[in-house]
């Protein structure tokens, strides 16, 4: 997955950290959404589909698991944006433990 959360979308919270903690913070911000993003696509899906995904997992590249998930969840984008806001707003409430300033 292309990373959703980058250095700039990260300053424009206000969130200002050293340039050697912006990669690690970027990386664990972008794995709590893929796995918030999992969750919330396993719960949309019934058992059928669910059984479908698993199965294409275990054979299909990444590409194709993304294809077909796209072609299943047809509110994917909204649920990205809506994780996005939502880690953006718990890194703004806690900015301060982390901000270089």
């Amino acid at each position: 997955m292309e990373p959703y959360i980058t250095p700039l979308l990260l300053a424009a919270t206000g969130i200002d950290v050293p340039d050697e903690q912006v990669a690690p913070l970027l990386d664990y911000m972008n794995d709590l959404l893929e796995e918030r993003i999992g969750e919330a696509v396993v719960e949309s899906l019934d058992d059928t589909n669910l059984e479908e995904l698993v199965e294409i997992q275990t054979t299909a590249t990444e590409d194709e698991v993304h294809d077909w998930i796209q072609s299943h969840v047809t509110n994917l984008s909204e649920l990205i944006q809506d994780e996005v806001v939502i880690i953006l707003g718990e890194a703004t409430k806690h900015r301060a433990d982390f901000s270089s300033k």
